[in-house]
C-alpha cells in the first residue's frame, strides 16, 4: 500500500463467528492450521473513518484482488458488492448505499 496514499487497519479473528471449519488444512506431518479471519480494512490517509477516493479504493481493490502471489483472501468487500469463492470471486450484492456496512468509504478484506 506503500503505493498509495491510504491507511490501513488491521483485525485478528474478524469476522467474529464465521460459520464453518476452524480447520483451513492439515500438512502431510499431521499439523493443523486453523482458520484465523485476521482482515484489512483500506481507509483514506487520515485514518480509521477517513473515506477513500473513489478512484484511489478502485485501484487498491484491483491490486489487492488481481495479486499473482497474494495471501489467501476468504472475501473482499467494496461499493457494496462482496466477491469470495462462492460467487466464483464476480461479486454478489452485499449492501445498499447508506447501510453502515456497505463498504463504500473503505475496502475491507478477510484473509484465511
Amino acid at each position: 500500500m506503500d503505493n498509495f496514499d491510504v491507511s490501513c487497519n488491521t483485525f485478528h479473528e474478524n469476522p467474529y463467528g464465521f460459520a464453518g471449519d476452524p480447520v483451513a488444512s492439515t500438512d502431510p506431518d499431521g499439523t493443523v492450521w486453523y482458520i484465523e479471519n485476521t482482515s484489512l480494512n483500506v481507509w483514506g490517509p487520515q485514518g480509521r473513518w477517513d473515506p477513500i477516493d473513489p478512484t484511489v479504493g478502485q485501484q487498491v481493490f484491483n491490486v489487492l484482488f488481481n495479486d499473482p502471489n497474494p495471501p489467501n483472501i476468504r472475501f473482499i468487500i467494496w461499493q457494496g458488492t462482496q466477491y469470495g469463492a462462492w460467487n466464483n470471486w464476480e461479486g454478489e450484492f452485499f449492501r445498499e448505499p447508506g447501510d453502515f456496512f456497505y463498504h463504500g468509504d473503505h475496502i475491507h478484506v478477510t484473509y484465511w
